[in-house]
């Protein structure tokens, strides 16, 4: 009687000692849903820092176009007026070789003399007035010149930050499209439906927003499943 009685408590200990089919499949399913639930917990923490580097790449990106068109306005200026200063000069070449051709070195008409003399006049005013302009001019070719470079640097250091954060939003991309394809059957399980009956059907989980969710953009997506999957969570 006493083996019996022995037997029985080992049997019993040696039962024990292993989870039911039903338990097992619970608690896989916990695990899922703790697994799913950190996983995407990551993906968003990811999604939060690059979210503050996209709005500054892209207000950065406004503010260079703003500059290139300010640049390309002045640029445009300036060869207007250095174009217009060499038609100047070709104007007081001609009307110098005028002067040579009308006015000769020594003449004894007092008009012809008197003429020639306030041409020359003028055309001393005219190449003096264009010859102070020149500085000014070649300064503000050289101040643009290097404004144009220095935006130069600033867009293909843009560009290039913008190509290596592009890179990182797109591998979060990646992961969001993972994540949900592995969350979905997860989400159509039987298990899913146990664990979303005993947290008391929260509006999160039913079937309209769970379709919501995952008809939302990637950036979205994650986000809202997992409000779902937390609340399932078993209460502490």
């Amino acid at each position: 009687m006493k083996s019996s009685y022995v037997a029985a408590a080992l049997s019993a200990a040696f039962l024990s000692g292993f989870a039911t089919p039903a338990a097992a499949t619970d608690e896989a399913d916990r695990l899922k849903l703790k697994a799913l639930t950190e996983e995407a917990g990551l993906i968003l923490d990811e999604q939060a820092q690059l979210q503050p580097v996209s709005e500054k790449l892209a207000k950065e990106g406004e503010q260079l176009d703003s500059v290139e068109q300010a640049l390309r306005a002045e640029s445009s200026a300036v060869n207007e007026a250095v174009n217009k200063h060499n038609e100047a000069n070709k104007g007081l070449e001609r009307a110098v070789q005028e002067h040579a051709q009308r006015c000769p070195k020594e003449s004894d008409d007092k008009e012809l003399v008197e003429s020639c003399n306030a041409m020359a006049v003028g055309l001393k005013g005219t190449a003096q007035k264009l010859e102070q302009e020149r500085p000014a001019l070649q300064a503000r070719q050289l101040d643009l010149k290097q404004r144009i470079e220095q935006h130069n640097a600033a867009r293909k250091e843009w560009a290039q930050i913008k190509r290596d954060h592009e890179a990182r939003v797109q591998a979060n991309r990646g992961d969001c499209e993972h994540w949900v394809a592995g969350a979905r059957p997860f989400l159509v399980s039987e298990g899913f439906r146990s664990l979303t009956k005993k947290a008391g059907n929260p509006a999160t989980c039913d079937a309209a927003h769970l379709a919501e969710a995952v008809s939302a953009p990637h950036e979205q997506v994650v986000g809202r499943l997992q409000a779902c999957l937390k609340a399932l969570a078993p209460k502490p």
